[in-house]
């Protein structure tokens, strides 16, 4: 699904999105298929030169594996989100947890009813209010689903 063009978008994408941290950001990588999370996960880390051009060579050798659980995949990256929030200074107030999903847009695995996915998603991030954007690669995303 994410395979061929779409996943090299994805890379470029994130090779765009990666130079806008500051040392002051952390950050993570996890890589998710049919089974939500992957074992491939980069990070945590901040974002230092040394750990975003790391990072860039980790995006750099993914391979696509199965299909896409985006539900699994997005409560994985909230939990990881707070995880990597508890690493930050805890004084620091200015920090805003953010999770970009880089996806083909397809829930082809595990929850595949977007309602669900959107309610399951609210719930797990009620009390954390992670900002989650969505970037959807190829033209047969379901959009209504990302929007949430």
């Amino acid at each position: 699904s994410m395979s061929g063009q779409k996943l090299q978008d994805a890379k470029s994408a994130f090779q765009n999105i990666i130079p806008t941290l500051t040392e002051d950001d952390y950050f993570t990588i996890h890589t998710f298929s049919d089974h939500g999370t992957e074992k491939s996960v980069w990070g945590p880390s901040k974002a230092t030169a040394f750990a975003k051009s790391d990072a860039t060579a980790f995006v750099q050798k993914l391979r696509t594996v199965g299909g896409t659980n985006l539900n699994d995949a997005i409560l994985d990256g909230i939990e990881r989100a707070k995880t990597v929030d508890n690493m930050a200074d805890e004084g620091n107030n200015s920090l805003v947890p953010t999770i970009i999903v880089l996806t083909d847009g397809q829930a082809t695995a595990g929850e595949t009813h977007r309602t669900e996915i959107a309610r399951n998603v609210r719930i797990a991030n009620s009390d954390f209010r992670a900002k989650i954007f969505a970037l959807a690669f190829g033209f047969d995303a379901d959009m209504p689903l990302l929007l949430g």
